[in-house]
């Protein structure tokens, strides 16, 4: 008998100190074919000792003349051994794992070296066949089967996925082409040099005679390291336990010859009655036995292939933290992602409880999360009473507070000394303010004003009819700057005694929409933040847009901007997610800031000094370390 087969192959990716390899042997003599098989076998090796790629092109050379070189009569179960001991023995240097299969008239032979493994997949069982040791040989033979699926693995295979989750994935997956492809993603990302598995289908065909002498053929697979094969699943039917039971009961029953116009006496009819009843009920458990295993295997099969993803991305996400933490951040939240999905899907599994925990144990780790309750700074209600506040600055250690209800500014050193500037008689419904090198500046319904530490005013510029609608500004060096919703950017250099007029700051052409505006802050470019979340960097009055990217959340409600120039990053206030996060100046997601009581800030500035960030409530400043 001659066999087709359909061959699926999984490799990992080699490095320089490990290899692994799938290989079909081709053969051009005919005969060699008809007296020996075909030939198939996974390699892997460590090649610290011998570093070279070429150590595993020899390998596959030497078992190809070993086994189809051999000019002995031997049968082909004989000849494989050898081979295959043959090379172990040659290359004894190196930890070497082999896996062979020969497929020969209508009988398959196993031999392995090392760690590696033979599994079958029949009548929808997933039964090792070969579970190897280091520096040992073991040998199987059997009589193939149409519908079998032959898996020969290296060890690093049971590294990438369990036994459970692939029997369910050849359930779901009936084409190996198919199956290999939805396996060869989570070997990619599991970064398994050693790892290398063949899929075999024998899928043809054709009588010949057989030969006599194959003493070692059976009619089951049968192997010399085990009495039997042992089925590696974890939920072996029980509908089969009671299937068997049953014919155990059958070959106990006494053989009686069947006779016309027999009477039964009325033990004999009560013995039959109840045998029969017997009977009739372990058919009916097993029947509920196997109903039941077939929902269990469709309800796991529902998320078996996410979870694996999930798992996999968890996996390697842990093995990226100290290469490419944006990398690790990417996969984390992909493994997070999933396990949200499928807890929200009700999804009541051992294994997604455990990465559950895995993911909340590391999320501090990898996310950068910082979760804890922020504590009072100072109470601006024993300052002064009826404290409205509504917008904080912070230079050199000092904040200033605009408090909107007094319409005043109060300015705080790092020492907690409060100060409070002016009032209404010379800030006019303040709505805005700056804070730079002792200067504070307010914009008001009378323009902008500028006090010193005294409260007194020292400068003012005067509303100008080109201000359409002027929300906020910023001071950086000896500028002030005045962004303006009609679509403006207005510069006003101080000079000696005074502001110099004003001048347009934005590049010639540029036409930015100002109306969604809610914040903006200066580090030497303007940085712009709309109220959809949108952010925009102005360098030399040209805009560049801030993508973001890493949040495991999108923004919702953010209401302030924090980039200062001897800040590597910047910050953003996003209040309807009670955190504050950091973000590179490229948009890449570094941290992320987490109290109950950023719901009630409405401003924010970060202290790189003190390594904090203070948090302005209406009537409170709060702090959180960095």
């Amino acid at each position: 008998m001659s066999v087709r087969t359909g061959l699926a192959r999984i490799v990992g990716t080699p490095t320089k100190s490990a290899w692994a390899q799938v290989h079909q042997y081709s053969v051009v003599d005919e005969t060699k074919i008809a007296s020996r098989g075909q030939l198939y076998a996974v390699f892997s090796l460590d090649l610290t000792l011998l570093p070279s790629v070429d150590v595993g092109h020899e390998i596959i050379t030497r078992l190809n003349e070993e086994y189809y070189g051999d000019e002995s009569r031997d049968q082909p179960f004989s000849l494989l051994r050898r081979a295959v001991e043959t090379v172990a023995s040659e290359f004894s240097a190196v930890k070497l794992e082999i896996a062979t299969c020969v497929l020969w008239r209508k009988y398959v032979y196993f031999c392995i070296c090392g760690q590696a493994g033979v599994r079958v997949y029949r009548d929808q069982k997933l039964v090792n066949i070969l579970s190897g040791q280091e520096q040992k040989l073991a040998i199987a033979s059997g009589q193939l089967n149409p519908q079998d699926l032959f898996f020969l693995t290296t060890s690093a295979f049971d590294k990438l996925i369990d036994t459970q989750t692939l029997t369910q994935m050849l359930g779901q997956f009936g084409d190996i082409s198919e199956l290999a492809d939805n396996i060869v993603p989570l070997a990619h990302r599991a970064s398994l040099p050693t790892l290398a598995t063949a899929i075999l289908s024998p899928v043809a065909y054709t009588s010949e005679p057989e030969t006599v002498g194959e003493e070692i053929v059976r009619e089951e697979m049968v192997s010399q390291q085990s009495p039997a094969p042992q089925v590696a699943a974890k939920n072996v039917s029980k509908g089969w336990f009671f299937k068997d039971l049953l014919v155990k009961i059958a070959l106990k029953l006494p053989d009686r010859e069947v006779a016309t116009n027999t009477r039964f006496t009325p033990s004999g009819r009560k013995t039959a009655v109840s045998v029969g009843l017997l009977l009739l009920a372990l058919f009916a458990l097993s029947i509920g036995f196997g109903i039941k295993q077939k929902q269990e295997q469709e309800y796991r099969l529902s998320y078996s292939t996410q979870l694996t993803q999930a798992q996999s991305a968890y996996e390697e996400s842990i093995m990226q933290k100290e290469v490419n933490s944006e990398r690790s951040r990417e996969l984390f939240l992909q493994a997070k992602q999933v396990a949200d999905e499928l807890l929200r899907r009700g999804i009541k599994d051992e294994e997604l409880s455990d990465l559950i925990v895995k993911i909340q144990s590391e999320t501090p780790n990898i996310l950068g999360e910082v979760r804890q309750e922020a504590a009072v700074f100072l109470d601006l209600s024993l300052v002064r009473t009826g404290v409205s506040a509504s917008e904080l600055s912070l230079h050199q250690e000092t904040l200033a507070i605009l408090d909107r209800g007094g319409q005043r500014i109060i300015s705080i050193s790092s020492a907690k000394e409060t100060l409070a500037l002016s009032g209404p008689e010379k800030l006019k419904n303040p709505k805005s303010i700056a804070l730079y090198a002792g200067r504070y500046f307010s914009l008001g319904d009378n323009g902008i004003v500028e006090l010193d530490k005294k409260g007194t005013v020292v400068r003012e510029i005067k509303s100008d009819e080109e201000w359409v609608d002027p929300v906020k500004i910023g001071a950086f060096g000896s500028n002030v700057y005045l962004l303006d919703k009609k679509g403006e950017i207005w510069r006003y250099s101080g000079t000696e005694g005074d502001f110099s007029a004003k001048q347009r700051w934005l590049a010639p052409g540029v036409t930015p929409d100002f109306s969604g505006v809610v914040d903006i802050s200066i580090d030497g470019s303007i940085w712009t933040l709309n109220q959809d979340g949108t952010i925009l960097r102005y360098t030399k009055g040209a805009p560049s847009l801030i993508k973001l990217s890493g949040l495991e959340k999108p923004l919702s409600g953010a209401l302030a901007i924090y980039a200062v120039e001897d800040l590597d990053s910047f910050y953003l206030l996003d209040k309807n997610n009670s955190r504050i996060v950091e973000l590179s100046k490229r948009g890449v997601y570094q941290k992320q800031y987490l109290a109950s009581q950023i719901a009630e800030t409405v401003d924010f500035v970060v202290s790189k000094k003190s390594a904090k960030i203070f948090l302005l409530t209406s009537e409170k400043v709060l702090e959180l370390p960095l």
